[in-house]
């Protein structure tokens, strides 16, 4: 029985892997990447530059920090560039078949739906939204120098607040308590450290 490795392979057919973390780190990379990613990826553009291979348990991943490099994948050669492997399959199931995990045409067309709502116009109009809601939310609070806020609470209720309002034209504030209060994580919105 022959075995292949990637030495073994033709010249043509051996894909050259950006520089990244050894290969013995597969499974510490991918519980590094669950509980600390922000941290890791830090560490990698820091350690290796703006293009990356991160070995892990569900294989290989290509890792592309500069605006440059995410724009050339992205937007000019998305054609040349297939979301697939283990991981691809397990979100899939868990997310479906939608501009995360798909591919090709089916892809291109989900993408072009979804363009409006990404449109300069918009964009601007959700950035004033904020503005407009954390102003707001800032006087509704009352918040003085020196006093205790719950922070957690008081950014979920805002969350909510700006959610509501871009996509239902809803003003929330007002009842954010009674919401947060109904919510089936309603401990968590109770913590207090």
């Amino acid at each position: 029985m022959s075995h292949t490795t990637l030495a073994s392979l033709p010249a043509t057919r051996r894909r050259r892997l950006p520089p990244g973390s050894p290969w013995p780190t597969v499974a510490w990379n991918t519980v590094r990447f669950a509980r600390h990613t922000l941290s890791l990826l830090q560490e990698l553009l820091e350690r290796y530059g703006d293009l990356v291979t991160l070995p892990t348990v569900l294989g290989p991943w290509t890792l592309v920090f500069h605006p440059d490099g995410v724009r050339h994948v992205v937007q000019e050669n998305h054609f040349n560039y297939r979301k697939g492997g283990i991981s691809n399959q397990a979100l899939r199931l868990t997310l479906g078949n939608g501009l995360l995990t798909n591919n090709g045409d089916s892809w291109l067309h989900q993408r072009r739906l979804i363009q409006p709502v990404f449109h300069r116009k918009q964009i601007v109009a959700i950035g004033q939204l904020i503005a407009e809601s954390d102003l707001a939310w800032t006087e509704e609070a009352g918040i003085n120098a020196g006093q205790s806020l719950d922070l957690f609470q008081e950014m979920s209720g805002l969350t909510l607040n700006i959610v509501c309002k871009a996509l239902f034209g809803a003003d929330m504030l007002a009842h954010k308590e009674r919401v947060l209060q109904a919510s089936p994580r309603s401990i968590i919105w109770k913590h207090k450290p």
